[in-house]
């Protein structure tokens, strides 16, 4: 749902082997051209993150994560567990950027 120019609401239902599906609210700040922030709240943890993408040259760009997770039930992942979640979607995502501008089509936020 669009807030403003530059504000969106997200709100993500993953369905679970549990009775109820996971939900997870997002509020982005979108601060184009190269950059944007998201606070999320889920069941588990409140998330910060800040995306950075700066140019490298004429067919490179570099996209900077910064996060900050503060767990919020008892048995919350761990910190390598949730490096590695988080790596592997930066991977997925750099993915869909690289598949965009392959198209010719430019990079969403």
């Amino acid at each position: 749902m669009k807030l403003s120019p530059r504000r969106l609401l997200r709100i993500r239902v993953t369905p679970t082997p549990a009775a109820d599906p996971f939900v997870a609210v997002d509020l982005v700040r979108l601060q184009p051209p190269d950059s944007w922030h998201t606070d999320q709240i889920d069941e588990d943890d409140l998330e910060a993150v800040d995306y950075q993408l700066t140019s490298l040259g004429p067919a490179r760009t570099r996209l900077d994560l910064r996060v900050t997770e503060r767990g919020l039930i008892a048995d919350h992942l761990s910190r390598e567990e949730t490096l590695r979640r988080l790596t592997a979607a930066r991977d997925r995502y750099a993915l869909r950027l690289e598949a965009r501008l392959r198209r010719g089509r430019p990079a969403k936020g």
